[in-house]
């Protein structure tokens, strides 16, 4: 699990350091949002 992470952080930091933080978080929301969205019309849909 720790040679999975170790590539994600150093690509998470200099992601971070080029991108404003704001474009950041309005994507990270977005990305959440979307799942959210997802995967609750998937369980509204299953159960019908």
């Amino acid at each position: 699990m720790l040679a999975a992470n170790v590539p994600a952080i150093f690509l998470g930091n200099a992601f971070s350091s080029r991108l404003p933080l704001k474009a950041i978080h309005v994507a990270a929301s977005l990305l959440f949002l979307g799942l959210g969205a997802l995967f609750a019309w998937r369980a509204l849909h299953h159960g019908a």
